[in-house]
């Protein structure tokens, strides 16, 4: 009777213990995703910082080809 008692109570811990990891397990994978979804928010804000960054430097590489053009124009008009 002692050895069943044993042993039911053996099985009680083994599934409270079973049943505390699964909960600690799903709040850790929760963070991680969690923790994901900000990374992802983050990379994807500065790839458009980057994005328009780049558009900007095309903007002003294209104002400034402009403006040599020009020059190289008044430049032959003036010879």
């Amino acid at each position: 009777e002692a050895d069943s008692m044993t042993q039911k109570e053996l099985a009680q811990n083994v599934d409270s213990l079973k049943e505390s990891f699964d909960n600690n397990l799903n709040r850790v994978v929760q963070t991680m995703k969690s923790s994901n979804e900000n990374f992802d928010a983050k990379m994807n804000t500065l790839n458009q910082h980057v994005k328009d960054e780049i558009g900007a430097l095309k903007d002003e590489i294209v104002a400034l080809k402009s403006l040599l053009e020009e020059e190289t124009k008044q430049k032959t008009l003036e010879r």
